[in-house]
Formats: structure tokens, C-alpha cells, sequence
């Protein structure tokens, strides 16, 4: 992870955005109830989209068909109360980053 990393702090774990891509972490319990290692590692050429379903931000990641549940897909991350439009706002970097060079920003 770059010191740059943008990062959202969510209720069970925590959501890395750098130039390599995304890269979830977990306590030990939380991560392998989703069949993940404590740290979680997506490069950009694999992420789709992202967006907050029922208060949890979850990430498409080509190749990987996503759990029903938010609790059981390690590519999710679940949102503190008072947090949606933070994690709508961190969604939303997710896809202009994810759409690539030709992703114009929207303000």
C-alpha cells in the first residue's frame, strides 16, 4: 500500500484505494468467516464497480461470482451507522478509477 491511500473505515473491517488497487483488512475472526487472509489484496485490473447495497460497500472483482450476503463476500465491506454517504463518495472513486483513463470525473 502507498502512503497515499485513500482508506474508509468501515464496521468490519477497513477498504485501501492506492494506484496498485484495493486491499481490504480484517481482524482474523471477520476474515475467515468471508475465506480471506487478514489482508485482502484486488489489483485495478481486476475490480468492475462498487457501489453501497443495505449498508455495505461492495466491490465487483471480475472472475468471482459475490455472495448473496455481505458477510460472507470478501469483497465487502460493511458500513458504519452514519456512514452511507461516505461509502457511496469512497463507491464512486472506485468506479472512476476502475473505468480507467477515459473516466471523466463528476462533480
Amino acid at each position: 500500500m502507498s502512503d497515499s491511500a485513500t482508506v474508509l473505515d468501515g464496521l468490519d473491517g477497513k477498504v485501501f484505494l492506492d494506484d496498485n488497487g484495493l486491499t481490504f483488512e480484517r481482524t482474523k475472526m471477520r476474515a475467515t468467516g468471508r475465506g480471506v487472509d487478514t489482508v485482502h489484496a484486488i489489483p485495478w485490473s481486476a475490480v468492475r464497480s462498487a457501489a453501497v447495497e443495505k449498508n455495505s460497500l461492495r466491490v465487483d472483482v471480475a472472475g468471482y461470482d459475490r455472495a448473496r450476503l455481505s458477510t460472507g463476500d470478501p469483497n465487502a465491506v460493511d458500513l458504519k451507522r452514519g456512514q452511507r454517504e461516505a461509502g457511496d463518495a469512497f463507491a464512486s472513486l472506485i468506479n472512476t478509477r476502475a473505468a480507467g483513463d477515459a473516466a471523466a470525473a463528476v462533480f
